[in-house]
């Protein structure tokens, strides 16, 4: 982005609170819409709590197709789950 010389007026409360709303509903609509598309084919997540599971697949989805940048999530993912720092809950 360029930066603009035009003078900008800082948002006041209610216009935070209208956007922060608006992108809210964006993104919980496109993360139901696309639940059930991406599970992480090289790891095992099952040593992780079913919460723990719809996380990381919920926050590895927009990666999905940049197979540089899950390398190093899955090797910490990888480092986690043998440490035993992901017992399961009951």
């Amino acid at each position: 982005m360029i930066p603009s010389g035009k003078s900008l007026p800082a948002l006041d409360e209610e216009t935070v609170q209208r956007i922060a709303s608006d992108f809210q509903s964006r993104f919980l609509m496109f993360r139901l819409q696309h639940y059930g598309e991406y599970r992480p084919e090289p790891m095992d997540l099952s040593p992780l709590s079913p919460r723990m599971q719809d996380l990381v697949c919920a926050l590895l989805v927009p990666l999905r197709d940049v197979k540089d940048a899950l390398a190093p999530i899955f090797d910490a993912l990888e480092e986690h789950i043998s440490s035993g720092g992901s017992r399961k809950s009951k």
